[in-house]
């Protein structure tokens, strides 16, 4: 009797075949996704490194406006340059042309001797004022006319003037100089004795200035013992002035009301038993009635 061998039921067998069609199915799915995961992160690595490697759009406009502002201030600071090396070879061609004069120092001209000028112009007009007005006293005279636009513009300058005088007598140069330019306006000086009178005056203001008479040592309490010492020593300094000044001139009477300027007015206050009081400021040691009331 010949025996046979089975390998089980025989049904396994198809379902057998089946499972292992789908492992296989399975597989090769699981390969094309892995595959094309692999793909899409290479592709994904290489547009990361690209966007590392390239400047965002803000970095960009940032960098531009920096150089835009760089370049900006470098064509400022050239400009600037060649600004101030066209002034320098100005005043260089302007200087050139001064004459030289050995033995001679050239002045400027500037705001302290136009100050002076002014005075000058203002002390005359109210010289001739005064003048005028002792002149309508007496029988027959015309009254005496309202300032002048241009005298009124003299006298204004010169009010503002003043308050400045008291800082300009601090230095004796500078109140020499606007001294000399105010006798000048009124004594009709020459450059010579112009000359001669700011150099007096600068030695015997900073002698006055050592004394503490000067107007910036003014008390501001109780100045009138001050006052009296200062004016007794601008009284005494224009006699020693007065031989370098044309003789006999019509307004030296004028000359220690000038000197006095850099002082500025004085307030004086008057109590008069009708009740009537009255404030007045002057500017001292004019004569009387030329400049005593602003």
């Amino acid at each position: 009797m010949k025996s046979t061998r089975t390998l089980g039921p025989l049904w396994l067998w198809p379902v057998t075949l089946i499972i292992v069609g789908w492992l296989a199915r399975a597989g090769w799915h699981l390969r094309s996704e892995n595959e094309t995961l692999r793909t899409e992160a290479a592709a994904a690595g290489k547009v990361h490194a690209s966007t590392e490697a390239r400047p965002t759009p803000e970095l960009i406009n940032g960098q531009q406006e920096g150089t835009v502002r760089a370049e900006a201030l470098r064509d400022e600071t050239r400009r600037e340059i060649a600004s101030r090396e066209a002034a320098e070879a100005k005043i260089a061609e302007i200087e050139s042309r001064l004459p030289t004069r050995d033995g001679e120092v050239v002045s400027s001209f500037g705001r302290i001797e136009e100050m002076g000028q002014r005075a000058g112009k203002a002390v005359m007009t109210f010289a001739r004022q005064a003048a005028a007005q002792t002149a309508a006293q007496k029988p027959g005279v015309e009254p005496v006319t309202d300032l002048t636009k241009d005298e009124q513009t003299a006298f204004a300058a010169f009010l503002c003037h003043l308050g400045e005088l008291r800082a300009v007598e601090n230095d004796p140069r500078e109140i020499a100089r606007f001294q000399a330019a105010t006798l000048r306006e009124v004594l009709g000086l020459d450059d010579a004795t112009s000359g001669r009178v700011t150099a007096f005056l600068e030695a015997e203001f900073a002698r006055l200035k050592a004394q503490q008479l000067t107007a910036n040592f003014r008390p501001e309490n109780e100045p009138g013992d001050w006052y009296c010492r200062r004016d007794a020593a601008i009284t005494e300094l224009a006699a020693r002035l007065r031989p370098l000044l044309p003789a006999n001139h019509s307004q030296l009477p004028l000359l220690p009301g000038i000197l006095s300027l850099g002082g500025g007015p004085r307030t004086e206050v008057k109590l008069n038993p009708s009740g009537i009081d009255s404030v007045t400021m002057k500017l001292p040691l004019f004569p009387t009635g030329i400049l005593m009331a602003l």
